[in-house]
């Protein structure tokens, strides 16, 4: 598996951008109206993508299962609508994709000329789906929601055997909205260790927190289910982010992002500076003309009043040698003083 995915030219995992994805799933109750403010609402917020759900209900749901009038109520799944909500995000400069959810989805998704397949938790044991997927030759993501460790190195094994190369891997818990005691964020750096290929997290939590918990532990890519209204009626939303909490969870990563800064230590921007004014080293005490030899009561260990001198475990080399310069009280003594 390679280390990285390429999306169209846009690169996700380690060294390049978080990747934010906003899952819009459901939550547009199957209206093309409210999928559309969703998408601009998610370009406002400064995601990367928007996510669909791309199935259709008959030969996904069996009838008579708890989900079936859920995903009918909220079905899009005709090329033209989606046509048309691919184009506004793209206008946008937002990457549209979506989860194939069984056979039928992914077929329409190849119609569509998508740039990146998901799959869902649900799905990571569903082998005859990965493969097709595998056909497409597309990037894709898969969560691990509910999964053993032995389970996602079964499908990762099943979709390189298949031919896969670009595979990324989400953290995820399966609980709507998943309390913090079992987000378990620990399991990223599990994830990191057994597999190369970016690794990121799937958020079903409230709130932002968890998200930029990850991006600190190493998530390159980043779930989180959206909503226009926590009140809205369908079975996602409660859980879900709005505008404002969605772009105050890009602004967070972004800001982490930074923070992240380099594994080398050493001083960084204006700490350069203050290393010469901060730190402490030998100074005068007194002012000492040139020619005087150096006594020890002559010296001081303070910050310096100009350039830095000695470093302060030297001070006694300084002792009993004689003065080349007049320096004045609080000046740094440097080697070229003596």
């Amino acid at each position: 598996m390679k280390k990285e995915l390429n999306v169209r030219g846009r690169k996700i995992g380690t060294g390049h951008p978080v990747f934010i994805i906003a899952e819009l799933g459901i939550n547009h109750n199957g209206d093309p109206e409210i999928a559309k403010l969703m998408i601009d609402a998610v370009a406002k917020a400064g995601a990367d993508a928007v996510k669909f759900q791309t199935y259709t209900t008959d030969t996904f749901v069996a009838k008579g299962n708890p989900y079936y009038e859920i995903f009918k109520q909220a079905e899009m799944s005709g090329l033209d609508v989606l046509r048309e909500m691919k184009k506004r995000a793209e206008d946008q400069g937002v990457i549209f994709f979506s989860s194939a959810t069984d056979a039928v989805g992914l077929d329409i998704l190849g119609e569509l000329d998508v740039a990146l397949l998901k799959f869902s938790s649900a799905n990571i044991t569903n082998k005859p789906l990965l493969d097709k997927a595998v056909d497409t030759g597309l990037p894709m993501i898969i969560s691990s929601g509910g999964c053993t460790l032995g389970e996602v190195a079964t499908a990762v094994d099943d979709l390189s055997e298949a031919g896969a190369t670009e595979v990324g891997i989400l953290k995820c818990t399966s609980v709507y909205p998943t309390p913090a005691d079992q987000v378990n964020l620990r399991g990223m750096a599990t994830l990191q260790s057994a597999f190369e290929c970016p690794i990121g997290f799937s958020d079903h939590t409230l709130g932002s927190n968890a998200s930029i918990a990850a991006v600190a532990l190493g998530a390159t890519i980043i779930e989180k289910h959206f909503t226009m209204d926590r009140a809205m009626k369908g079975h996602d939303h409660h859980f879900s982010a709005t505008p404002d909490e969605l772009a105050n969870l890009v602004e967070g990563v972004r800001a982490v992002e930074k923070m992240q800064g380099i594994e080398q230590l050493g001083p960084v921007g204006e700490e350069v500076e203050f290393r010469k004014i901060g730190r402490r080293c030998v100074t005068a005490s007194q002012n000492i003309s040139s020619g005087v030899v150096i006594t020890a009561g002559m010296l001081s260990v303070r910050r310096p009043s100009g350039e830095p001198g000695v470093p302060p475990a030297n001070l006694e080399v300084l002792i009993g040698r004689p003065c080349r310069r007049d320096i004045a009280s609080g000046e740094g003594i440097s080697w070229q003083d003596i």
